[in-house]
């Protein structure tokens, strides 16, 4: 993959998200991006790959540290149970909801306060940042 080369800094990015004065440079910054198109262009198997595979996270942060951005994002979903039998529509689908009612929510199994999400992702993604960084210096 033929990389973009520059001096990528997090805290301009939030400079200029908080706009807390005038960044350096004009952040780049991208939220989505299709798994076919980084498995393209990282000349990898990128769309058959899972958050779980040993080379996911590093090839995800090259992916978007290569391209010249200024983060890397990500998102995670909570450690939110789907009922026994759900067929797991409810991600992005109204009409195949978990929660119809008060009764519903308040019959929910939450997650626990203290581990509402797994961060074990990004904990390996930021290994993997740091990884990717050195490659590109």
């Amino acid at each position: 993959m033929k990389r973009l080369v520059r001096d990528v800094d997090f805290n301009e990015f939030l400079k200029a998200l908080k706009r807390e004065g005038r960044p350096r440079y004009l952040p780049f910054y991208e939220h989505v991006a299709s798994p076919g198109f980084i498995a393209r262009r990282t000349e990898t198997q990128f769309d058959k790959m899972t958050p779980n595979d040993d080379v996911f996270w590093e090839t995800y942060s090259d992916f978007w540290l290569g391209m010249g951005l200024d983060c890397v994002p990500m998102e995670i979903s909570l450690n939110c149970p789907m009922p026994e039998g759900h067929s797991g529509l409810s991600e992005m689908s109204e009409a195949h909801v978990v929660i119809r009612n008060r009764r519903d929510f308040e019959e929910y199994p939450w997650p626990d306060v203290s581990k509402p999400i797994d961060f074990h992702h990004f904990e390996t993604a930021e290994t993997a940042q740091n990884s990717a960084r050195r490659v590109l210096k």
